[in-house]
């Protein structure tokens, strides 16, 4: 069994959620003008969730960042989508940012630029 994302105790921030859908079309177009087109593969068209964390404590973020270094952008994992509660699976599409935000002795951080895509 892969490893589920987020990590336990971690809440999304629900204002970074999104999906994106792929164009699963092949386009070409002729000289007249005329597009043709027809469908790269047969299955649905995969999507990308972007999604954050805000205001995480130093051991949360901890969490995050090491499920961040374990898997970077190559393993495939889990992602359970917060408004469907369907279990995907994903990767990394990039490595996401993370921004320390804390004062003083109080340490929070912010990874808000998480994009996962579905394999």
């Amino acid at each position: 069994m892969s490893a589920q994302f987020p990590p336990a105790e971690l809440k999304e921030d629900s204002k970074y959620f999104s999906i994106v859908k792929e164009d699963k079309a092949i386009k070409s177009e002729s000289d007249g003008g005329y597009v043709y087109s027809r469908p790269r593969h047969a299955r649905m068209p995969r999507r990308t969730f972007s999604t954050g964390f805000t205001n995480l404590s130093q051991a949360q973020w901890l969490a995050l960042s090491r499920f961040i270094d374990t898997k970077g952008c190559f393993a495939i994992f889990t992602y359970k989508a917060p408004n469907t509660g369907e279990m995907i699976d994903v990767r990394f599409a990039a490595i996401p940012t993370e921004k320390y935000t804390g004062i003083g002795g109080i340490h929070k951080y912010d990874v808000t630029d998480i994009k996962l895509a579905e394999v």
